[in-house]
């Protein structure tokens, strides 16, 4: 992703983060006061295009900053 934005002349930052992935991705949220935070629909393990991912899921219910749900 670093690369494209590169290529698209938008700023990107990445970060690697241990813990539980919705507990850090609040986190670095919080820390830089993102304005928004955006995540794919489902994750890796749902077979069934139909259903939320779990991470996706408990990030929307406890950001508490919008978040956008990308498909």
């Amino acid at each position: 992703m670093a690369e494209r934005g590169d290529g698209l002349d938008v700023e990107v930052t990445t970060r690697c983060c241990h813990g539980k992935p919705y507990v850090e991705i609040i986190s670095y949220a919080d820390e830089v006061d993102a304005d928004l935070i955006v995540l794919g629909y489902h994750g890796h393990s749902h077979s069934k295009g139909d259903q939320i991912g779990s991470v996706t899921d408990r990030v929307v219910q406890n950001a508490g900053r919008p978040v956008l749900v990308a498909t």
